[in-house]
C-alpha cells in the first residue's frame, strides 16, 4: 500500500522489518532511556553494562535499514542524518589534528573522539530504529511507563538516605540514571513528548511525579525549565505561542529577583536548615553572593576560565580534547565548563557553535521548512538552556533516545497534515 503525504510518498515497511523494530524498540526503550543497564551494573546486580548490547543494537539497525527498501531513502535523507555525518567530519578532522599531528592533549584527545565515534553510531541506530511509525508509537508510549518508574526508584533512593546511592551532594537522588543532572534533562524532555498522551484526568498527577522526580536530582536548571513546561502546557489553546514566550520571560525575571531578595532577607534561617544538604538554595546563594568559595570553585569561575580559553584560539579552536584536558580541579573532582557551547568551541571554535545551532535546526526542520508545531518550538528553547547549563547532551545514550524520538515525532506531524501553531490558531479564531 502506498499513501501520499503531504510531497512525500510513504510505502508500507514489510512485516519482518515491522516485527523486528517493535522488538528492538522495547528493548531499548527500557534499557537506554532508563538507562537501566547502567543502574542494575551499578548495583552489581547483574556484569552486563550498556556498552555490551550496543554492538547489538548498531547490528540491528543496520540489518533493518537493509531490509525495509521501501523506506530506506526517506529514512536516510532526513536532516538528522545530514548533521551527523557533519559531525563525523569536524571529529576526525579536528580529532586527527590533535591525535595523529600536535598530539597536545593526549588522552583526552582521545577520550574525546571514542566518545564522538560512540555519538555518531549509537545516534544513528536510534534514528533508523525509532523511525517506523507503529515501533515509534510504541516507543513515545514506553516512555510514559518508563519516566514513572524511574521517578520512583528517585524516590525509593532518597528515602532510603543511602549515602552510596547520592552523589558529593547528599540527598541529590537520581534514580536509574546515576547522574542527576543527566536525570532532570531527560524528564523534562519526557514531560513535553508524552503529556499530550496521558488521560486527562492523570495528567495533574502525573505531572505532580515527574516534579518530585526532578526536584529530587536538585538540578537547578531542570527545576526551573520543568515548572516553566508545565506553566506553558496549562496556558497551551488559551493564548498565543508569543503570548506565553513573553510572559514566560517576565515571570522568569520577576522570580529571579524575588528569591534574591528572600534569600537576603531570611538567609541565616534558610541556609540553617539546607547546611546538612548542600542544597539548591545554598548553590544558589554561592553565586549570588560572590562568595570566596563561589570564586575559587564556583561555576562562574570556571564559566570565565573556559572563555579565556575559547578566546586563545576563537577561530579554529584548540583541538580535539582541549576541553577535556583542561578541566578544573576542584574539592568534587575535575570539573568542565557546564556549557555545551563553550566546551565544544574550545575545541573545534566557530564551527563549534555551529554543529549546535545545525543540530537543533535538523530536529525540528523538514524539507527545508521550520516545523513550528508545539514541540518544534520548545525543543530549541530547552536544549539551548540545557547546553549553556550543561556541557555533556552528547555523551549519554538516554539523550540520543530522545533527540530521536523528537525528530521523529516533529516529523510526523507534518507528514500526517496536522496544522502547525499559526494555522492552529488561526482554526480557533474562525470557530
Amino acid at each position: 500500500m502506498i499513501r501520499r503525504t503531504r510531497h512525500i510518498i510513504e510505502r508500507d515497511t514489510p512485516k519482518i522489518v515491522k516485527v523486528l523494530n517493535q522488538l528492538m524498540v522495547v528493548m531499548i526503550g527500557l534499557m537506554f532511556y532508563s538507562a537501566i543497564f547502567d543502574y542494575i551494573a551499578h548495583k552489581e546486580y547483574i556484569p552486563i553494562q550498556l556498552k555490551h548490547f550496543m554492538v547489538v543494537v548498531i547490528a540491528m539497525a543496520v540489518l533493518i535499514l537493509a531490509l525495509d527498501g521501501p523506506n530506506r531513502q526517506r529514512n536516510l535523507a532526513r536532516p538528522i542524518f545530514k548533521w551527523l555525518a557533519l559531525y563525523w567530519v569536524v571529529s576526525l578532522i579536528w580529532g586527527g589534528a590533535s591525535i595523529a599531528i600536535s598530539g597536545t592533549f593526549g588522552e583526552a584527545a582521545i577520550d574525546q573522539f571514542k566518545q564522538n565515534t560512540l555519538t555518531f553510531f549509537y545516534f544513528s541506530s536510534f534514528c533508523i530504529l525509532l523511525y517506523e511509525r507503529s515501533s515509534f508509537q510504541v516507543a513515545r508510549k514506553l516512555v510514559i511507563y518508563v519516566a514513572i518508574f524511574s521517578v520512583g526508584v528517585n524516590i525509593y533512593d532518597f528515602i532510603s538516605f543511602d549515602v552510596k546511592e547520592f552523589s558529593i551532594i547528599p540527598g541529590r537522588a537520581a534514580g536509574f540514571y546515576l547522574n542527576a543532572n543527566k536525570s532532570g534533562i531527560v524528564l523534562c524532555f519526557a514531560y513535553l513528548m508524552t503529556i499530550d498522551l496521558v488521560r486527562s484526568y492523570w495528567k495533574p498527577v502525573y505531572t505532580i511525579w515527574l516534579f518530585l522526580g526532578i526536584v529530587l536530582t536538585q538540578s537547578r536548571g531542570s527545576i526551573g525549565m520543568y515548572s516553566f513546561l508545565v506553566l506553558a502546557t496549562l496556558m497551551r489553546g488559551r493564548y498565543t505561542l508569543p503570548s506565553l514566550l513573553a510572559f514566560g520571560t517576565v515571570v522568569g525575571i520577576s522570580v529571579f529577583i524575588a528569591f534574591n531578595y528572600l534569600l537576603k532577607d531570611y538567609q541565616k534561617d534558610l541556609l540553617k536548615y539546607a547546611d546538612s544538604f548542600n542544597n539548591i538554595i545554598e548553590r544558589v546563594d554561592n553565586v549570588m553572593a560572590g562568595s570566596s568559595g563561589s570564586v575559587k570553585e564556583g561555576r562562574v569561575m570556571i564559566l570565565y576560565y573556559y572563555v579565556n580559553l575559547y578566546k586563545e584560539k576563537p577561530i579554529t579552536g584548540h583541538g580535539m580534547g582541549a576541553s577535556l584536558g583542561n578541566e578544573v580541579l576542584t574539592h568534587t573532582g575535575p570539573i568542565s565548563s557546564h556549557n555545551l557551547f563553550l566546551n565544544l568551541m574550545v575545541d573545534y571554535g566557530i564551527m563549534g557553535g555551529i554543529l549546535i545551532l545545525l543540530f537543533v535546526w535538523s530536529i525540528v526542520s523538514y524539507n527545508g521548512h521550520y516545523l513550528y508545531y508545539w514541540e518544534g518550538v520548545f525543543f530549541p528553547i530547552m536544549f539551548l538552556a540545557f547546553a549553556f547549563t550543561s556541557h555533556n547532551l552528547f555523551d549519554y545514550t538516554c539523550h540520543y533516545y530522545i533527540y530521536a524520538l523528537y525528530g521523529r515525532l516533529i516529523h510526523m506531524r507534518y507528514e500526517e497534515h496536522e496544522p502547525m501553531l499559526g494555522q492552529e490558531y488561526a482554526m480557533m479564531k474562525v470557530a
